[in-house]
């Protein structure tokens, strides 16, 4: 049906003569009549521009030059047509592409952050595992240091040269039978032993204190080692992180370009051909072949289905 209404539209006679060609081609525009192939697939508008220049070529021959020029105008028509329909699919074929583009850089940036967030977690998972591990190793050396400690520093307390003299005056107080005395001099050397005793175990506290310091002065460094490495690991974790991530981004700043590039030389194909052209064989030094590409191939492909 359509083709024949092309055909009708397009197919006129000579009769009438010139009035008859202004009312067919005036009536044509003030009735918009190319808003009918505005749902026609671009095949199909293809097939009538083709039956339209053989038309118009057989008016050409036979000289009905009237229906010639009528021909040729609607063919001028469908191909602005054609041209406006092959520019919005490739449109919304490249507007899908760089939608496609954007989801697959989305994914690609959020399994990045998902892969590097898990490597640091497990990062700081085994430096957790050394520090506990070292608190445990520094707590046994402590408690075997003290224990090497007691065994050099012996409880009993030597007597003092007072204590000693003290105690001789004692036993001859016993021999005397001195007791009153005797009990005196006991409560004597006890307040001396007890001094000494005090004395000695303030200074074992005074030696143990030292040596425990010393020991946790040795863990503490142990410990700031340990922190060392980890700020290391830290340090060496974000600068591979942020090297990594800004080649992910200039990969894809790389490809947005291309796709943009691609997407411009699409475009000009069809609606500056001659430029087009001309700058393909500026850049090849030859006469280059009609560019076919992502876009393009997906309309073709796209308009050979519904075929």
């Amino acid at each position: 049906a359509n083709t024949n209404n092309v055909m009708n539209k397009s197919y006129t006679s000579n009769k009438g003569g010139k009035n008859l060609v202004n009312n067919t081609f005036y009536s044509n525009k003030n009735n918009n009549s190319m808003h009918e192939y505005n749902d026609m697939d671009v095949n199909r508008i293809r097939e009538f521009i083709s039956i339209l220049e053989e038309h118009q070529m057989k008016c050409e021959k036979s000289k009905k030059f009237v229906d010639a020029e009528i021909a040729k105008q609607k063919v001028t028509q469908l191909k602005q047509v054609e041209k406006e329909k092959i520019l919005s699919d490739m449109k919304f074929q490249q507007e899908e592409e760089m939608n496609t583009f954007e989801i697959e850089k989305n994914n690609a940036f959020m399994e990045f952050n998902n892969e590097w967030d898990r490597n640091y977690s497990e990062l700081m998972d085994k430096f957790v595992e050394f520090e506990e591990r070292l608190k445990g190793q520094q707590q046994e050396d402590l408690n075997s240091r003290i224990v090497e400690f007691d065994k050099k520093f012996h409880p009993l307390v030597k007597p003092t040269s007072e204590i000693l003299n003290l105690t001789k005056i004692l036993n001859g107080l016993i021999r005397q039978k001195e007791y009153i005395k005797a009990h005196q001099i006991q409560n004597e050397i006890d307040k001396l032993s007890d001094f000494d005793s005090s004395n000695y175990a303030m200074d074992r506290e005074r030696r143990l204190a030292k040596e425990v310091e010393k020991i946790r002065q040795k863990h503490f460094q142990e410990y700031q080692v340990l922190v060392a490495k980890k700020e290391l690991a830290e340090a060496e974790y974000a600068k591979n992180r942020q090297l990594e991530f800004d080649k992910l981004v200039q990969g894809f700043k790389n490809r947005h370009k291309e796709i943009q590039m691609h997407h411009s030389y699409e475009l000009m194909q069809i609606t500056n051909p001659k430029k087009y052209l001309a700058r393909n064989l500026n850049r090849t030094g030859s006469a280059p072949r009609l560019h076919s590409n992502t876009s393009m191939e997906k309309v073709n492909n796209e308009k050979m289905n519904n075929n």
